[in-house]
């Protein structure tokens, strides 16, 4: 159980690859596991977690106020997006190969009855709730407007 969190805490939190925490654990350890091995560790441990993931879901959607976005991650060298949905408690990540509106429905359903804050993408717009832009991306066009129309400031 030790070595699972140890090699989970690798994995997620340090983001060291599987080579690299089989080359640790032997170095450090004297423990001798193929990549593979580690891998099923980690799907295996996955499973086992899978019904708090699952809650943790629940918890981000039984919010008044869910926060979402997403970002490019590389898996293998082929663009992935991490998306984050969360709220102030709590955070759900789900990695997909997609940046649509699809994954925000099947993450979040097709309806959510709070406020949904993004930063605009079109991918949101699917979704029935009330939206919000956050605050720094409103900013940042205001910012842009008033870089490209001087003339229209207030003085």
């Amino acid at each position: 159980i030790r070595a699972t969190c140890l090699i989970a805490y690798l994995w997620v939190v340090s983001s060291i690859s599987l080579p690299g925490i089989r080359v640790f654990l032997k170095s450090f350890f004297r423990l001798c596991l193929s990549t593979s091995g580690i891998s099923r560790m980690m799907i295996r441990l996955a499973n086992i977690m899978s019904p708090i993931y699952e809650e943790i879901l629940e918890e981000v959607k039984g919010g008044t106020i869910i926060f979402a976005d997403e970002t490019g991650w590389r898996v293998k060298g082929v663009t992935w997006w991490l998306w984050i949905f969360a709220n102030k408690r709590t955070a759900y990540y789900w990695p997909d190969r997609r940046r649509s509106s699809e994954v925000v429905e099947k993450v979040l359903g097709s309806i959510f009855s709070g406020v949904l804050i993004t930063d605009g993408w079109h991918a949101y717009l699917k979704i029935k709730c009330v939206k919000q832009t956050c605050l720094a991306h409103i900013l940042r066009k205001i910012r842009k407007f008033r870089e490209a129309y001087p003339q229209y400031q207030d003085r």
